[in-house]
């Protein structure tokens, strides 16, 4: 499991901690350079994103466990900060061997892709890299059958079925990439299916077989879709469950925590940040779905696990 990918969001948001919500002012998708400016070039935080941006690494998009765009992430932030081009070209060199390594009907190839494509395209868009190489590869890639799995093989369907820790990895991803590409009309899906995350029936996404009633706060509608992605407020059975990642709580016995809720955080936090900085409320939306989800997450000792 990917337990790093919350961290490093995390602090690619903001360097020196303590500030999740940045402006939506013009410039980097995730962080303004004004607001990026202003942060330190010393100290613990910077410290760890240096780590990650001098680091060697293979990348491999067919690896779910795979991480390596944390570190072209790292490395487009230090670009972005500092102006050295030594981290410009690491970048680059990691998307282009990225792109490289990406085969259809590997393992989980869908889960693989989505917890890895949106940090190569922030890596991108924090050293300026449009490439049509890479351009023309991604907009491809985002619906293209890549197999890996019975149910879930196209990166986009995949966003749009299932609020899982597939479908949270899979939506950031495709979200970044639409942003990136400028993609108004999927721009525009994305931001529905996001937005109706804490909305009861907000969206028809298909209920997993992992899926377990008791999680949620709404019970199942006539069509029989998933009712809730991230709940409302309520308690059962003395368990507090506002906030809670529907499906991936689903995935162990009515009051224990999975280990899977940690991952549907990161995509939830990586979504939250960029629609802040397109300008829409990705933080306080549907009454703060994503900071209520985290505040679950954390209750249950899952926010950032091993």
């Amino acid at each position: 499991m990917n337990n790093k990918r919350i961290t490093a969001i995390i602090a690619a948001v903001a360097i020196v901690g303590g500030i999740l919500v940045a402006t939506a002012t013009p410039d980097y998708m995730f962080i303004s350079r004004s607001e990026l400016m202003r942060l330190p070039t010393s100290g613990p935080a910077w410290d760890g994103v240096m780590v990650k941006a001098n680091e060697s690494v293979t990348p491999n998009i067919c690896d779910q466990d795979n991480k390596a765009d944390i570190n072209a992430m790292a490395a487009g932030i230090v670009y972005a900060r500092t102006g050295n081009e030594a981290y410009k070209t690491k970048v680059i060199n990691l998307i282009n061997k990225a792109m490289a390594s990406q085969r259809d009907n590997c393992y989980n190839a869908v889960l693989a892709m989505g917890r890895q494509l949106g940090g190569y395209v922030l890596a991108a868009d924090f050293v300026g890299y449009r490439d049509p190489s890479f351009t023309n590869w991604l907009a491809m890639i985002l619906d293209r059958e890549i197999g890996g799995h019975s149910r879930w093989h196209v990166l986009r369907f995949t966003a749009y079925d299932t609020a899982n820790n597939w479908g949270t990895h899979a939506l950031a991803s495709v979200t970044a990439a639409d942003i990136y590409l400028n993609r108004t009309a999927d721009i525009e899906k994305d931001w529905k299916v996001f937005s109706s995350y804490g909305v009861p029936y907000g969206w028809p996404f298909n209920k997993t077989s992992d899926y377990n009633q008791q999680w949620s706060c709404i019970p199942t509608g006539s069509t029989g879709k998933l009712p809730i992605a991230i709940n409302s407020p309520c308690v059962s059975n003395g368990v507090n469950l506002d906030g809670a990642p529907v499906e991936d709580s689903s995935r162990s016995a009515f009051g224990s925590y999975s280990s899977y809720i940690h991952e549907s955080m990161q995509g939830f936090v990586a979504m939250a940040q960029l629609w802040e900085r397109a300008g829409r409320p990705g933080w306080t939306v549907n009454n703060a779905q994503i900071c209520r989800s985290l505040q679950f997450a954390n209750r249950a000792g899952r926010l950032n696990d091993n």
